[in-house]
């Protein structure tokens, strides 16, 4: 993230603590590979119906939306999940691994993310996704 840890707070510096790492996984669609897109979206959804899965919030419907689960509890947070989705651009899915995270943790994360410098030609692929 390019982050100069001298300027964070306490608060901040606890948050990226508790964060181990980051995996991000995006399908591009295409004309020619929507079966396939379905195939690897509906393998995406199975996975995330997953019990141990909590879903926390979603946003859209059918085939476009977004969603973000987690894995634990509300004060000892594993892993959330971010799954995005547009039928005509594809679906991203960002996993983030971590321990004793904490909904705070994460929006102090979010807003840390903002402030930093990070370098964005490595989430082109993202950006494609989003348009």
């Amino acid at each position: 993230m390019n982050l100069d840890k001298t300027n964070l707070t306490a608060e901040q510096n606890e948050a990226i603590k508790s964060f181990d790492k980051m995996n991000i996984l995006a399908f591009k669609a295409t004309d020619k590979n929507q079966a396939e897109f379905e195939t690897e979206r509906t393998k995406v959804n199975a996975i995330l119906k997953d019990p141990k899965y909590q879903q926390l919030m979603k946003v859209g419907s059918g085939k476009d939306g977004a969603s973000i689960s987690y894995v634990g509890t509300d004060e000892n947070i594993e892993e959330f999940v971010v799954f995005a989705n547009r039928k005509e651009n594809g679906f991203a899915v960002i996993r983030v691994l971590g321990k004793n995270m904490n909904p705070n943790n994460i929006m102090t994360l979010m807003s840390v993310i903002q402030k930093s410098n990070i370098n964005m030609e490595q989430l082109k692929p993202l950006q494609q996704l989003i348009k």
